[in-house]
Protein backbone atom coordinates (compact mmCIF):
# COMPACT_ATOMS: atom_id res chain seq x y z
CA UNK A 1 0.00 0.00 0.00
CA UNK A 2 1.27 3.46 -0.88
CA UNK A 3 0.54 6.55 1.19
CA UNK A 4 0.08 10.09 -0.11
CA UNK A 5 0.85 12.19 2.98
CA UNK A 6 3.37 10.88 5.51
CA UNK A 7 4.66 12.49 8.71
CA UNK A 8 8.04 11.17 9.90
CA UNK A 9 8.90 11.97 13.51
CA UNK A 10 12.60 12.29 14.23
CA UNK A 11 14.57 12.50 17.44
CA UNK A 12 17.62 14.38 16.24
CA UNK A 13 19.70 13.14 19.19
CA UNK A 14 19.68 9.58 17.86
CA UNK A 15 20.89 7.94 14.65
CA UNK A 16 17.47 6.83 13.48
CA UNK A 17 16.77 9.54 10.91
CA UNK A 18 18.09 7.76 7.80
CA UNK A 19 16.27 4.57 8.68
CA UNK A 20 12.93 6.25 9.34
CA UNK A 21 13.12 8.52 6.30
CA UNK A 22 13.96 5.61 3.99
CA UNK A 23 11.13 3.47 5.43
CA UNK A 24 8.66 6.31 4.92
CA UNK A 25 9.91 7.07 1.40
CA UNK A 26 9.46 3.42 0.43
CA UNK A 27 5.78 3.69 1.42
CA UNK A 28 5.14 7.02 -0.30
CA UNK A 29 3.30 7.06 -3.61
CA UNK A 30 4.99 8.84 -6.51
CA UNK A 31 3.19 12.15 -6.13
CA UNK A 32 2.92 12.09 -2.36
CA UNK A 33 4.22 14.47 0.28
CA UNK A 34 6.43 13.73 3.25
CA UNK A 35 6.99 15.93 6.30
CA UNK A 36 9.83 15.43 8.77
CA UNK A 37 8.98 16.58 12.29
CA UNK A 38 10.99 17.13 15.43
CA UNK A 39 9.70 18.52 18.71
CA UNK A 40 11.30 20.81 21.26
CA UNK A 41 9.72 19.61 24.47
CA UNK A 42 9.13 22.25 27.08
CA UNK A 43 8.71 21.34 30.71
CA UNK A 44 7.62 23.76 33.36
CA UNK A 45 10.06 26.61 33.76
CA UNK A 46 10.35 28.80 36.82
CA UNK A 47 12.92 30.96 35.08
CA UNK A 48 12.47 34.33 33.44
CA UNK A 49 10.08 33.92 30.48
CA UNK A 50 12.18 36.19 28.25
CA UNK A 51 15.30 34.12 28.84
CA UNK A 52 13.37 30.90 28.18
CA UNK A 53 11.87 32.34 24.98
CA UNK A 54 15.34 33.29 23.79
CA UNK A 55 16.63 29.77 24.45
CA UNK A 56 13.67 28.21 22.66
CA UNK A 57 14.19 30.47 19.64
CA UNK A 58 17.87 29.54 19.50
CA UNK A 59 17.02 25.82 19.79
CA UNK A 60 14.31 26.19 17.13
CA UNK A 61 16.74 27.57 14.52
CA UNK A 62 19.41 25.05 15.46
CA UNK A 63 17.03 22.11 15.09
CA UNK A 64 15.56 23.52 11.89
CA UNK A 65 19.01 23.60 10.27
CA UNK A 66 19.84 20.14 11.67
CA UNK A 67 16.57 18.66 10.39
CA UNK A 68 17.04 20.14 6.91
CA UNK A 69 20.64 18.86 6.77
CA UNK A 70 19.58 15.40 8.03
CA UNK A 71 16.92 15.05 5.31
CA UNK A 72 19.29 16.26 2.60
CA UNK A 73 22.07 13.87 3.70
CA UNK A 74 19.58 10.98 3.77
CA UNK A 75 18.75 11.71 0.13
CA UNK A 76 15.41 13.43 0.77
CA UNK A 77 16.04 17.16 0.21
CA UNK A 78 12.45 17.93 -0.85
CA UNK A 79 10.92 16.83 2.46
CA UNK A 80 8.92 19.52 4.25
CA UNK A 81 10.67 20.05 7.61
CA UNK A 82 8.89 21.25 10.74
CA UNK A 83 10.12 22.03 14.23
CA UNK A 84 7.25 21.92 16.71
CA UNK A 85 7.30 23.21 20.29
CA UNK A 86 5.47 21.61 23.23
CA UNK A 87 4.55 18.12 24.38
CA UNK A 88 5.77 15.69 21.71
CA UNK A 89 2.69 13.48 21.59
CA UNK A 90 0.33 16.47 21.55
CA UNK A 91 2.26 18.30 18.84
CA UNK A 92 2.74 15.26 16.60
CA UNK A 93 -0.91 14.18 16.90
CA UNK A 94 -2.17 17.69 16.17
CA UNK A 95 0.11 18.05 13.13
CA UNK A 96 -0.96 14.68 11.72
CA UNK A 97 -4.66 15.49 12.09
CA UNK A 98 -4.41 19.12 10.88
CA UNK A 99 -2.42 18.16 7.78
CA UNK A 100 -4.50 15.12 6.82
CA UNK A 101 -1.62 12.66 7.05
CA UNK A 102 -2.50 9.08 6.15
CA UNK A 103 0.60 7.61 7.84
CA UNK A 104 2.77 8.64 10.78
CA UNK A 105 6.21 7.01 11.15
CA UNK A 106 7.82 7.00 14.60
CA UNK A 107 10.90 5.49 16.14
CA UNK A 108 10.58 3.44 19.29
CA UNK A 109 13.45 3.83 21.74
CA UNK A 110 12.00 1.62 24.46
CA UNK A 111 14.41 -1.26 25.11
CA UNK A 112 12.24 -3.80 26.87
CA UNK A 113 13.57 -6.96 25.29
CA UNK A 114 12.66 -9.76 25.00
CA UNK A 115 9.13 -8.37 24.89
CA UNK A 116 9.03 -5.09 22.96
CA UNK A 117 6.71 -2.36 24.14
CA UNK A 118 6.00 1.09 22.82
CA UNK A 119 7.64 4.07 24.45
CA UNK A 120 5.40 6.67 26.03
CA UNK A 121 5.45 9.11 23.09
CA UNK A 122 4.90 6.42 20.44
CA UNK A 123 2.10 4.89 22.47
CA UNK A 124 0.36 8.23 23.00
CA UNK A 125 0.60 9.19 19.32
CA UNK A 126 -0.66 5.81 18.09
CA UNK A 127 -3.68 6.10 20.41
CA UNK A 128 -4.52 9.65 19.34
CA UNK A 129 -4.22 9.66 15.55
CA UNK A 130 -6.88 8.43 13.16
CA UNK A 131 -4.42 7.41 10.44
CA UNK A 132 -2.10 4.42 10.12
CA UNK A 133 1.05 4.38 12.23
CA UNK A 134 4.36 2.63 11.67
CA UNK A 135 6.50 2.31 14.77
CA UNK A 136 10.06 1.25 13.93
CA UNK A 137 12.21 -0.35 16.61
CA UNK A 138 15.30 1.81 16.19
CA UNK A 139 17.28 -0.30 18.67
CA UNK A 140 16.96 -3.45 16.52
CA UNK A 141 19.53 -4.04 13.80
CA UNK A 142 18.29 -3.54 10.26
CA UNK A 143 17.91 -1.13 7.38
Amino acid sequence: MAYSNIAVCLDLRSREADRLLHRAAALLDGGGAMSALTVIEIGSFDADREAVASLIEEEFWSRSAHLTRTCREAGHPAVDTRVLVGDAADQISAFVEQHGCDLVVLGNHSDTRPRPRLGSTSDAVVQRVSCDALVVDVLAPGP
